[in-house]
């Protein structure tokens, strides 16, 4: 007599513990893909505030390092100080500044004026190339930091901080700088930053 051959193959039950095997490993899987798709979008937010930070800071230093005691006119003919701003949650402050290349030229003839301002959650940088404005004078404008909840500004005078500069109104005191501008940076998720920047140009 002839034996019988057994045939090669699974059975459905090989099947069935195979195919639970492959989705626990499957589900087990694309989660640890989700976790780490999540992870790394974590990282790059970070990594761009981070950027947005620095960058940031570097132009405030950048700008109050090279303040000077130059006076503008706005658009409306108005004279304004070489550095204007309030304090406390305040939109707006601007000072008169050198460009970091301007000592390579002719004296003066790299000065610009510079504003931050504070527009719904983002802080603003905008740059004119004149002094003295004219209505139609073209501004460039870039966007540093999102997210804010408010900027807080103090200014160090000879022996105080005080709130507002100029501390003084009048011609005398649109010329004058503070010694020092503490920035405090409030974020919308409770982070707060806070800098303080020396002038150079302070007499």
């Amino acid at each position: 007599m002839k034996r019988a051959t057994r045939r090669s193959g699974f059975t459905l039950i090989e099947l069935v513990v195979a195919i639970a095997i492959f989705s626990v490993m499957a589900v087990f899987a694309y989660q640890g893909l989700r976790n780490f798709i999540a992870m790394r979008a974590k990282i790059e937010a970070h990594e761009g505030t981070f950027i947005e930070l620095v960058t940031a800071f570097n132009l405030l230093e950048q700008d109050f390092a090279s303040a000077l005691p130059r006076p503008v006119r706005d658009e409306l003919g108005d004279a304004v100080a070489a550095v204007n701003g309030s304090g406390g949650p305040t939109p707006t402050f601007a000072l008169t500044c050198q460009s970091a290349w301007a000592p390579l030229k002719e004296a003066g003839s790299d000065l610009r004026r510079v504003e931050y301002r504070l527009d719904h959650d983002t802080l603003i940088r905008r740059t004119w190339a004149v002094l003295d404005r004219l209505p139609d004078s073209k501004y460039t404008e870039r966007a540093l930091l999102r997210g804010l909840a408010r900027i807080e500004l103090q200014y160090f005078d000879t022996t105080q901080w005080v709130d507002a500069w100029p501390r003084t109104r009048g011609a005398p005191g649109l010329a004058q700088l503070p010694r020092a501008v503490s920035v405090v940076v409030n974020f919308t998720d409770g982070r707060r930053i806070e800098r303080v920047f020396m002038l150079s140009g302070a007499g």
